[in-house]
């Protein structure tokens, strides 16, 4: 039989010249194949003509092939027949041209990879010999009248064929052939010049061209936009009998199951499409791991999530898919080079060639930016069109687009399975020269730290602000300065660093179980048993344990992973009643509330046939929590709620009513900001209430509004000082409290309003002095009227005063009451209600009166909670004088105030309860001014026993010059050197002293502490 056939050959070969020429000198081969189909034998014939150059060697896979002829030539020696009877054949390297002609047969038995019937004839794996590296492939193909033919060919026509054959050939190398060939209907639609896209649908599914061929137009506008120019001239969306998912060059091959899916064309289409760029036209260099598959998966499974909203939960789905399946066993990234779809065995493989891959080029986008990212892509198609390229290759191309020395980068994620492990060791804030800074101590947990690019939020009451500092070593330092006060920081809440998970942000999926070894699935009992058995076999398939509850030890249920078959007793001790529908079957995954590291599943099944009918699907749904199947169609899904990123909470979050209603807070910051005028009130003492007044200024600021901050503070001598303060910015910080008198007229802790002064000083704020003189308001409480002013005091008097306001006097006794009772208060009860009523109407009236003077600015009312009250403070004398839209706002964290009174004081409600400053540091000396105006000093004229100031060596008459490296003058000057000072610090103080008929200057150390303080009032 063999010779027979190889004598057919020995004529071939004679019959003219175009066999016996020499292949072009490219290192590819050059393979001419022809083929004829027996149907109903399901027997394919061919021959095979093999081109191979001078001094090359080639072997032939001859993958289940039966050989009938073998013939070999050369230029200068005769035709020789070799014997083929191997698996292989193989072709040694000779010092001229070799010609290989090789006829075969092969029986096709049916397959999800082959079929020959007269409805199809698909052959995608093993129908022909296979060279050992790339070849230049044509085909001639004998089909049945009537049938669309298609392989890999640079040129398509879609007509049916009417001769007998069709005729293929593609001038790119390849390692095998595709081909199908089928009674199709073909619809076409031209993309561009040079380009058009193809359907080949069989007759029922003709209806859905039409959409396929817009989509994949769609598709390639938009991959030539960013990568180049499609590296063929047509496209052919084909349909196939059997479920497949293929790309092959210059088509895809859709199942006719595939296909019907509504989804296809949003997704896997664009996948297979773009992989005629990366996969067909720049294919994986031998020497590499497979790249393309996880940058086909990012430009476009990732994408188009990216795009609908639903980048970071593609990208934590990713993550949880490879902690889940992935260990320190499975194939590395730079190994990696292909996995079955269908094989559980592989699901380890496919998360590293896939969702790892996918992940290290996202990396590498926020690692280099995006433009630098593109020009990549567009470098690498274009040097390596039509070849091949290696992960070595990608890295230098990435090098040469972003300057940027990417060895590190890329070598720790090719290289270990092992991913970061991030964590926070330490946060706080700080303010330097104004602006607050968050100091973010990180740290990586794995044994080597990585390279990575770290998205840092820092989350405020005015929204969030992004930072991305590069990590390197296993504990790190950053220091990054904001533009708001921060009360949470989270690091990559968006998920764009491949890392393990906090336990906040895991979340119990089914992946979980699916993705361990060691999962014990325990059934209920003996009637379970058989309605679980389906279940018991994919247990068994999977290589999972079985255990009866009996045999459930406590160290396994808090330990191991578990899967109840079921309702159980052991199953309610920890849930209860499940809770689950009653038909159908339920999937249901829980955190191990013994270990919460762990998660156990729940299913329960309403009889065999839900189970026989759901079993098959329950393996493709792994990021789910719960799912609930009815004959074996998914009718609820869920995932658990879970944390996004890495938290650390800085500051206790506010939380904020509209009374009457609970909505959220930026909706109530929208409401807030919707008024001219907005209190917001305080305890004097309290930093939760200033902190908060803080993020509404800036809340208010990031939403654009036109800003004025009204201070209570301030009387209006020290407006000069205030707009010296935001203008000048050479004014020192030291010169704005001497300037404004802040010491002199308030009092209280300047730490408490420096981030409000610095704030408005950096964003250009004005600060608006609401007040009249503290000397006016005592004269008028000590005398009990506004006799005893002076014509001049008398002339920054308001307008108005109303004391008979529904409440007010009754509130004002209460507080003379409180005031008496602490020692406060020596005025009458009524220079009480005038003095406070002449503070109110003045800051009312300087409201009125600025807001007269600036139409399009809000002012925000920095003030104490009783003068902010809506029903008898400030605003009501406001609204006397000027019609505009107020609110008042409240801390009800720090406000002792029952709910139906908040509900008659303020508009709004906050809760912030912020932690208190640390109390600040005292000497424990009583100073005395002393000096001329050229020089004046401080004089220690008494000593606090309490203090450390006597055992330091401090004495009564020392004159202050320094404490620290601050020059004392003033007590402003010792407040400030002192301000962020607390109790147990310890500071260094230069005294001058008298020593005989001179003075010497003496350096001391004190440590400092803390007297009791003196009470704050609302």
């Amino acid at each position: 039989m063999i010779f027979r056939v190889s004598a057919i050959i020995l004529v071939l070969l004679s019959a003219g010249p175009a066999l016996a020429d020499e292949p072009t000198r490219e290192s590819s081969p050059v393979i001419d194949l022809a083929v004829s189909f027996d149907l109903n034998a399901r027997l394919i014939r061919g021959t095979t003509k093999v081109q191979v150059g001078r001094n090359e060697a080639l072997s032939l896979y001859l993958p289940g092939l039966t050989v009938t002829g073998a013939v070999l030539s050369t230029p200068q020696r005769e035709n020789r027949i070799i014997d083929s009877s191997a698996a292989s054949l193989v072709l040694a390297p000779a010092d001229e041209p070799q010609t290989l002609l090789l006829s075969y047969e092969k029986i096709i038995d049916d397959s999800f990879a082959n079929l020959l019937s007269s409805e199809a004839i698909v052959l995608t794996s093993g129908w022909h010999p296979i060279p050992d590296r790339k070849a230049k492939f044509s085909l001639t193909a004998a089909v049945p009248d009537g049938f669309t033919a298609l392989a890999q060919s640079d040129r398509f026509d879609g007509r049916p064929v009417r001769s007998g054959s069709a005729h293929f050939s593609f001038s790119q190398p390849l390692h095998a052939l595709t081909f199908i060939a089928a009674p199709f209907v073909v619809n076409e639609r031209r993309v561009r010049d040079g380009l058009k896209v193809y359907t080949l649908f069989f007759k029922t599914e003709r209806d859905l061209a039409q959409g396929y061929l817009d989509a994949a137009a769609d598709y390639l506008h938009r991959y030539e936009a960013l990568i180049g120019e499609f590296p063929y001239n047509h496209y052919v969306i084909a349909e196939n009998i059997m479920p497949t998912g293929y790309g092959f060059p210059t088509f895809t091959l859709l199942g006719r199951q595939v296909i019907r899916l509504p989804f296809i064309k949003q997704t896997s289409l664009g996948h297979e499409i773009l992989h005629s760029w990366f996969g067909n036209s720049v294919d994986i260099a031998d020497n590499s791991g497979n790249w393309c598959e996880g940058l086909t998966t990012y430009l476009a499974d990732m994408a188009y999530r990216e795009e609908a909203g639903e980048g970071a939960a593609a990208r934590k789905e990713a993550i949880i898919t490879y902690l889940n399946y992935v260990d320190g066993t499975a194939a590395t990234l730079a190994s990696f080079r292909g996995a079955a779809h269908e094989q559980e065995a592989d699901r380890a493989i496919r998360a590293v060639g896939y969702q790892k891959s996918a992940m290290l080029f996202h990396e590498l986008e926020q690692r280099i930016g995006t433009d630098a990212f593109e020009r990549g892509l567009r470098e690498l198609y274009g040097q390596f069109r039509g070849t091949s390229a290696s992960w070595q290759d990608l890295r230098k191309i990435f090098e040469n687009q972003s300057g940027i020395n990417l060895q590190r980068f890329f070598s720790e994620r090719l290289n270990s399975n092992q991913v970061p492990e991030l964590n926070i060791d330490q946060a706080t804030v700080a303010y330097r020269s104004g602006t607050p800074r968050l100091l973010l101590t990180v740290s990586q947990a794995q044994e080597q730290p990585y390279e990575v690019m770290l998205p840092i939020f820092t989350e405020t009451i005015a929204g969030s602000e992004e930072h991305r500092e590069l990590i390197t070593r296993k504990q790190q330092t950053v220091d990054i300065a904001l533009d708001n006060t921060p009360l949470a920081v989270v690091l990559d809440p968006g998920y764009d660093i491949l890392r393990t998970l906090s336990t906040g942000e895991r979340r119990p999926v089914w992946s979980s179980l699916l993705g361990t070894d060691t999962l014990m699935i325990t059934p209920s009992d003996s009637a379970g048993t058989e309605r679980y058995g389906p279940l018991l076999k994919l247990a068994e398939r999977f290589g999972w344990k079985t255990r009866t509850q009996e045999e459930l030890t406590r160290r396994e249920i808090e330990q191991d992973t578990l899967l109840f078959l079921g309702d159980s007793p052991r199953l309610r001790e920890m849930f209860g009643s499940p809770g689950h529908p009653e038909e159908g079957l339920v999937l249901d995954i829980r955190v191990n509330p013994f270990n919460q590291d762990e998660a156990i599943g729940l299913i329960s099944s309403s009889s065999l046939q839900e189970t026989s009918a759901a079993v098959s699907r329950l393996p493709h749904y792994g990021k789910y929590s719960y799912l609930h199947f009815r004959n074996g169609a998914v009718v609820d899904k869920r995932m658990s709620a879970a944390a996004d990123g890495i938290r650390f909470e800085l500051e206790p979050r506010p939380a904020g009513i509209a009374l009457g209603e609970i909505p959220p807070l930026p909706s109530l910051l929208d409401q807030v900001s919707g008024n001219r005028v907005i209190y917001v009130g305080e305890t004097h003492t309290s930093r939760p209430d200033h902190l908060l007044q803080l993020m509404l200024i800036e809340a208010l600021h990031q939403r654009g509004k036109k800003l004025a901050i009204g201070m209570e503070m301030f009387p209006r001598t020290s407006q000069p000082a205030l707009d010296r303060w935001i203008d000048k910015r050479d004014l020192s910080e030291a010169e704005f409290v001497q300037q404004s008198g802040y010491f002199s007229v308030w009092g209280y802790d300047y730490r408490l309003f420096r981030p409000i002064f610095d704030f408005a000083r950096r964003q250009r704020i004005p600060l608006v002095a609401l007040n009249i003189d503290r000397d006016i308001v005592s004269s008028v409480f000590k005398n009990g009227s506004l006799d005893g002013l002076s014509d001049e005091q008398r002339q920054s008097l308001p307008s108005e005063m109303r004391l008979d306001m529904a409440g007010y006097i009754e509130r004002l006794r209460a507080t003379h009451r409180m005031h008496l009772q602490g020692g406060q208060a020596s005025g009458s009860f009524s220079g009480f209600i005038q003095s406070q009523a002449l503070w109110d109407e003045a800051m009312a009236e300087s409201i009125a009166g600025y807001l007269r003077e600036h139409p399009d600015t809000t002012m925000v009312v920095l003030a104490g909670s009783q003068h902010t009250r809506k029903d008898s403070g400030i605003p009501p004398r406001v609204a006397r004088r000027i019609r505009v839209d107020q609110a008042s706002v409240l801390n009800a964290a720090t406000n002792p105030d029952s709910p139906q009174e908040l509900s008659a004081i303020a508009d709004y409600l906050f809760f912030f309860a912020a932690s208190e400053f640390p109390p600040q540091g005292k000497i424990g000396i009583i100073l005395e001014e002393t000096g001329d105006e050229q020089d004046p000093r401080l004089r220690i004229s008494g000593l606090s026993p309490e203090s450390n100031a006597e055992a330091a060596g401090l004495r009564v008459d020392d004159l202050l010059i320094f404490i620290d490296e601050f020059t004392i003058h003033s007590m402003t000057d010792v407040k400030l050197a002192l301000l962020d000072r607390k109790a147990g610090d310890t500071v260094t103080i230069t005294i001058s002293r008298k020593a005989g008929r001179d003075r010497k200057e003496i350096s001391l150390t004190v440590e400092l502490y803390y007297p009791p303080p003196m009470a704050g009032h609302p």
